[in-house]
């Protein structure tokens, strides 16, 4: 048996804009502190490794590595649960009613995750995201779609948080066809103004 390094890669992506008024920041992901801190409380190993086995790694940035583009070096947040909440904590989110969910002003660190139900891998990385963060004060609501719902969704801007997954041909084409203005990572970069790498698929 060889193994060799494949063409996928995973992200959680977060949506800049408030859905129900698409003239405001999001309430939660326009803060960057919210953003680091469940970048620092997820295990990215461990969510590749539960989705994908012992062979996965967890990519530093939105690549893969049969892709020149890929740089080795690329720094990355530590898995670091212990920072995440003390970001939070400065930031003012507490637990005021003792519910276990942070909050703040009167609203709940929470927030809707979409999963694509035709993807094990997407569902087993989200069941391990949701379990991470409840563990600082986060609380996640799974809602798990045919994809065609889940494109629409995506697409449509309608939605807190998805895990999203691309292959990525190894080739001058590929990375074209991904990251340029004529590809078809362009249908949907205006609507997702940032992707966190954390799981590889």
């Amino acid at each position: 048996t060889i193994r060799y390094p494949g063409g996928y890669y995973g992200y959680l992506a977060f949506n800049y804009v408030d859905q129900n008024n698409r003239t405001r920041p999001h309430p939660l992901f326009s803060d960057p502190d919210v953003r680091r801190a469940i970048a620092m409380a997820v295990d990215r190993g461990l969510v590749a490794r539960t989705a994908h086995g012992d062979s996965a790694v967890p990519p530093s940035q939105p690549a893969t590595r049969v892709v020149g583009i890929y740089q080795e070096e690329v720094p990355v947040l530590e898995f670091d649960p212990e920072g995440a909440r003390a970001i939070l904590a400065r930031d003012g989110w507490v637990d005021s009613d003792g519910d276990d969910v942070l909050d703040r002003d009167g609203r709940n660190l929470s927030f809707e995750l979409l999963t694509p139900t035709s993807s094990n891998a997407r569902l087993q990385s989200a069941a391990v995201i949701t379990s991470l963060l409840a563990e600082i004060g986060i609380e996640v609501t799974q809602a798990q779609l045919d994809f065609g719902v889940f494109s629409e969704r995506m697409i449509g801007g309608d939605f807190d948080a998805y895990l999203g997954s691309w292959f990525v041909q190894p080739s001058a084409a590929g990375i074209r066809g991904t990251w340029t203005s004529s590809g078809i990572g362009s249908q949907t970069s205006g609507r997702i103004p940032t992707l966190s790498s954390i799981r590889p698929c």
